[in-house]
C-alpha cells in the first residue's frame, strides 16, 4: 500500500511541476516543508537522507543572510554536499 501512495505522490508532483513550473526556491521550500510535515505525522521521508532535507532548507538561509545570488550559493552548496555524499558511498574521505 505505501508503494502505491508514493507512486501517486510522485505522479502528482510531476503533474504539478509540469502544469505549474516552480522556481528553484519554491521547490526547495516545498520539499523542506513536506519533509517536516511527514516527520510530524510519522510518515517516512521521501528523500534519500534526512540531511538532504536540511540542504534544501539552507536555501532560505542564503536568502535571509543577504547573499547577492542566493540561488548560486545554494547550488554550490548542493553540489558540494552531493560530491561529499558520493565520496562517502565510495569509501573515499573528503
Amino acid at each position: 500500500m505505501p508503494d502505491v501512495i508514493c507512486q501517486k505522490l510522485v505522479g502528482i508532483s510531476n503533474y504539478i511541476n509540469t502544469v505549474l513550473p516552480l522556481k528553484p526556491f519554491q521547490l526547495a521550500m516545498l520539499i523542506w516543508e513536506e519533509h517536516l510535515y511527514r516527520e510530524k505525522i510519522g510518515l517516512p521521508t521521501l528523500l534519500d537522507d534526512t540531511l538532504d532535507a536540511v540542504v534544501y532548507s539552507n536555501f532560505m538561509n542564503f536568502v535571509t543572510n543577504g547573499h547577492k545570488n542566493p540561488y548560486f550559493e545554494w547550488e554550490k552548496n548542493w553540489e558540494e554536499y552531493n560530491d561529499s555524499k558520493e565520496n562517502k558511498l565510495r569509501g573515499l574521505s573528503t
